[in-house]
């Protein structure tokens, strides 16, 4: 992928997306700025704080042990969203970092190199920064840069690095058979990470306050997993781009009580919507499926131009929510935390049950938007949400959300035939978007989904024409 040609003069990328939702447009504004401003207060007050890998299954401990938390990944989509992510990516790259590397992790390195430098945050940070680490608490899942990328840090941060290992059985495994000994094995990882937190900070976990922190993240799973599902509804009440700012306090906020809040929030708008049939647009033409890929965080304005065409995203692959573990079945609750996480990890791996797959002789999936997924599983979304069409983002530092796309572009069409966008930017990098070139791809995209409907109907019309001369003779 090369640097794309400079921009026409007067060509102004919108950077952001209008939202449909009024929860959505608080999702940054009230709740996940406060992230970054608690963080840098608590480390005013001399308590400890963590730079934390989102899936780290960190989040419900460390809010129980209060420890203030910053997700790195979240920081650099903030930056790209401000604009100010590209001095911390020439930082890194000033320092021999390649421009292929993970955005996030550049960002970060970037951020963590200045920082070094000034000994201070550099100054115009996007919402202040992040204050520095108590702790570097990394994972082992979903992408290399996840483990890597912290170590990197340790250039720039003294402190201490500790990384959970995250596992997943193989596409392949027969789950009945590997999941207690993956579940015993995550079980004793969470508690080596709880153990790590208590010498660090010299404090003692209270777990009948993690069984109440955990009440509340399951609680707001299913708030976000329902809302989920209300978006099958026609018209669709609620776009990619709120989902892209409803995922925040989910994945970076998990078991406060603000959490719980806005999730309960979200879900009843979102059901009033539907039950007012009030959609993204005026007039919902085509129904699209973001199926591969991260967002361009620094031009997420690009949404509102598929909208303007009358293409609305009911769903998307990327940042999912997942099915609620069942809170009936607790006991030990470091146990459960394991439980939840592994169950999150192999629902999307469960054996095709539709014919077409299973009889077809092919792999049931691999690896989309950093998971391992089925086809099956997109085979369902596709359904469930009654999609026209399919759009992946293929992003230059980030190989994890990329690969398998292909894969799933081509073995999609041995089940179904749907118009597929394939386009190609970056998650934080602004060098390697054109507007311009995307817009053009869009046109042409819409152009062939109003041909495949034409198709589909004239097809439609034909087989009722045979049918009916049948019936006559």
């Amino acid at each position: 992928m090369a640097n794309v040609p400079n921009e026409p003069k007067g060509s102004k990328p919108k950077t952001t997306a209008t939202k449909s939702t009024r929860t959505a447009n608080l999702a940054y504004s009230k709740y996940l700025k406060k992230m970054y401003t608690r963080a840098a207060e608590s480390a005013a007050r001399g308590n400890p704080v963590a730079w934390v890998m989102a899936g780290a299954m960190a989040d419900e401990i460390l809010v129980a042990m209060d420890i203030g938390r910053v997700y790195p990944e979240n920081f650099a989509g903030v930056c790209a969203a401000k604009k100010g992510a590209q001095p911390f990516l020439e930082a890194a790259e000033s320092d021999g970092f390649s421009n292929v590397i993970c955005g996030y992790a550049r960002t970060g390195i970037g951020y963590g190199r200045m920082k070094r430098q000034l000994g201070a945050i550099p100054p115009g940070t996007p919402d202040g920064g992040m204050p520095d680490p108590a702790m570097l608490v990394g994972r082992t899942t979903s992408c290399d840069i996840g483990y890597k990328w912290f170590q990197a840090q340790k250039r720039y941060e003294d402190a201490p690095l500790h990384v959970i290992d995250v596992v997943m059985p193989p596409l392949a495994s027969n789950l009945e058979e590997v999941l207690p000994s993956y579940i015993e094995f995550q079980t004793e990882e969470l508690r080596a990470f709880i153990a790590f937190v208590e010498k660090v900070t010299g404090r003692k976990m209270d777990y009948d306050r993690l069984n109440k922190v955990v009440d509340i993240a399951h609680e707001s799973i299913w708030h976000y997993y329902e809302t989920h599902k209300l978006r099958r509804a026609i018209p669709c009440p609620m776009p990619t781009q709120d989902h892209l700012a409803c995922f925040a306090p989910g994945f970076f906020m998990l078991g406060e009580p603000e959490t719980l809040e806005f999730y309960k929030d979200l879900h009843a708008e979102v059901q009033q919507r539907v039950d007012e049939k009030v959609g993204v647009i005026p007039n919902e033409e085509f129904r699209l499926l973001w199926a591969g890929g991260l967002p361009p965080w620094h031009n997420l304005g690009i949404f509102n131009y598929f909208e303007s065409l009358g293409a609305v995203f009911v769903a998307e692959t990327c940042y999912n929510i997942w099915d609620p573990y069942p809170p009936g079945t607790r006991g030990d609750v470091v146990e459960w935390i394991a439980r939840s996480s592994i169950h999150h990890r192999t629902e999307y791996l469960t054996p095709p049950r539709d014919p077409r797959v299973s009889a077809g002789g092919l792999k049931a999936g691999t690896f989309l938007s950093g998971r391992q997924v089925s086809v099956q599983w997109l085979l369902d979304k596709i359904n469930d949400y009654k999609v026209d069409g399919l759009v992946m983002h293929g992003t230059m530092s980030c190989r994890a959300c990329t690969i398998g796309q292909l894969y799933f572009k081509d073995t999609l069409k041995e089940y179904i035939d749907l118009p597929t966008l394939f386009i190609e930017s970056d998650i934080i990098d602004e060098r390697n978007f054109s507007e311009t070139n995307m817009k053009s791809q869009i046109d042409s995209f819409v152009e062939s989904l109003a041909n495949a409907r034409k198709r589909k109907q004239e097809s439609q019309a034909r087989e009722v024409g045979k049918s009916g001369q049948t019936s006559k003779a």
